[in-house]
């Protein structure tokens, strides 16, 4: 079902986004609409993500040493 949506845009704003429409073929409308699709659907990767990395928190154990002492520890052996 489709809604009409009253928004408040800088003018500069809305004339570089019906170029950006038109040189694509389509209209503003359908041009925001596809980026909404696109942010809600990153949105919820971004929520299964975290939700997931939540879940393998603690795992892995955590590292003692910085990779830069782990760097010097390795050069300072391959010059003797």
């Amino acid at each position: 079902m489709k809604a009409r949506l009253t928004l408040n845009i800088d003018k500069e704003i809305i004339e570089k986004a019906k170029l950006v429409a038109k040189n694509n073929g389509v209209s503003l409308s359908i041009l925001i609409e596809h980026y909404l699709i696109l942010l809600v659907s990153k949105k919820a990767k971004a929520n299964r993500a975290s939700s997931i990395s939540e879940k393998l928190s603690g795992i892995i154990e955590e590292q003692k040493t910085s990779y830069k002492t782990e760097k010097a520890k390795y050069l300072l052996a391959k010059q003797a």
